[in-house]
């Protein structure tokens, strides 16, 4: 006679074969376990900007007190640049005074605000990048800000260039650089007046942040229509025929920004 016990092992044993059978068959009960990563995560905005590549804080943060010390030190070494620049932006007569300074403490002060302008207006290019999601080549972070100075300072040598080249084709060398002068007296300008809107964007968020970006979007505009305006006075102020004020107005404004567009298309 089968005893009970030895019946209690037979029917264990028959269901602990049926289960591993089952399970043969079936997924896995259990699976290896490991940390999401911030891919996996929804949600909020710092784990976004890690997703998009976004630069740090400290990374902002840094840039930010090497511009402003940049500035400081600027204004007192050589007084109030803000408001000097600003006159030469709106007034014809104080820009033409400077241009005819020619001064090589003049000219040193000149290669300062292009440099700052480089500074801060590829800055600017990085936070306004990543906030519409444009990220040329794939560039992210510090490697994206220094694209931008190089950006920046080839298209600055490329209108020189430009300028130099139409100034020869016309026999007007001497007038072009002038006018030269009076257009990259914009660049020094914003690259001073870009600082504030920088740091605020960047320690501000939610619907004052929106404002602000739209603003310096806004100003940026401002400042290339004053640039066209200051173009077509410095043309009629010199008694340029209105051809030539054709002519120049397309080869040094409208072409560098057609093509600007043309790669900004070709590489979205």
């Amino acid at each position: 006679m089968i005893s009970v016990d030895s019946l209690s092992v037979a029917i264990h044993s028959s269901i602990l074969q049926d289960t591993l059978v089952q399970a043969d068959k079936g997924p896995p009960v259990f699976k290896a376990s490991q940390l999401a990563s911030h891919s996996e995560l929804p949600g909020t905005v710092m784990d976004q900007a890690l997703q998009a590549g976004a630069p740090s804080p400290d990374w902002y943060f840094f840039t930010m007190v090497g511009l402003l010390i940049f500035v400081a030190w600027f204004r007192m070494k050589y007084g109030n640049i803000l408001l000097r620049t600003v006159q030469t932006s709106l007034s014809f007569p104080v820009t033409q005074g400077m241009f005819n300074d020619n001064s090589i403490l003049q000219k040193h002060l000149d290669n300062i605000l292009y440099g700052l302008y480089f500074l801060s207006f590829g800055f600017y290019l990085v936070v306004m990048e990543h906030k519409f999601g444009f990220y040329p080549y794939g560039l992210t972070g510090f490697r994206l800000y220094l694209f931008n100075i190089a950006f920046l300072l080839a298209l600055f040598l490329g209108r020189v260039l430009l300028i130099d080249i139409t100034g020869h084709i016309f026999n007007q060398k001497n007038l072009l650089r002038e006018y030269r002068y009076h257009m990259f007296t914009f660049n020094k300008l914003t690259g001073l007046i870009i600082i504030p809107f920088i740091f605020a964007i960047i320690y501000t968020n939610g619907l004052f942040r929106d404002i602000l970006e739209w603003t310096s979007i806004s100003l940026m505009g401002i400042l290339l229509i004053l640039r066209i305006y200051r173009g077509i006075l410095f043309s009629l102020n010199r008694k340029v025929l209105i051809l030539h004020l054709f002519l120049y107005l397309c080869a040094l404004e409208m072409i560098p920004l057609m093509v600007l567009f043309k790669w900004i298309s070709s590489i979205v």
